[in-house]
């Protein structure tokens, strides 16, 4: 088997379509540069932990990394960003099987 199979290799994987091949998940050795898709996969996890919060705590919402990214500011305009960002948000919400986001208390988004 060559190296570069064993890095192409889906070590992670949700049933609302996170996957995480393996060389994203060995950016999580110490000194190395964590990789976008692992903070990913650490978000998706997070948030499926949430339903199994005790009643009365804080319920929490984890955005994955790609809300915006570095073209949406470049070659858009306010209005299009805002449309994007909520299509995106759209997205993590149902990934994450909120149903009402009025009860979600604290939403974390990912600044890079």
């Amino acid at each position: 088997m060559s190296f570069l199979f064993k890095c192409r290799d889906v070590v992670f994987k949700t049933e609302k379509g996170v996957d995480v091949m393996r060389s994203p998940v060995e950016s999580l050795f110490p000194d190395i540069c964590i990789h976008v898709s692992a903070i990913s996969a650490w978000s998706a996890v997070l948030n499926y932990e949430e339903r199994f919060k005790q009643r009365g705590s804080l319920s929490c919402l984890f955005c994955s990394v790609n809300m915006l990214n570095e073209n949406d500011y470049k070659l858009t305009d306010e209005e299009v960003r805002a449309r994007i960002f909520a299509e995106n948000m759209d997205s993590v919400i149902q990934s994450a099987d909120v149903k009402n986001i009025k009860q979600v208390n604290l939403v974390f988004i990912l600044v890079i």
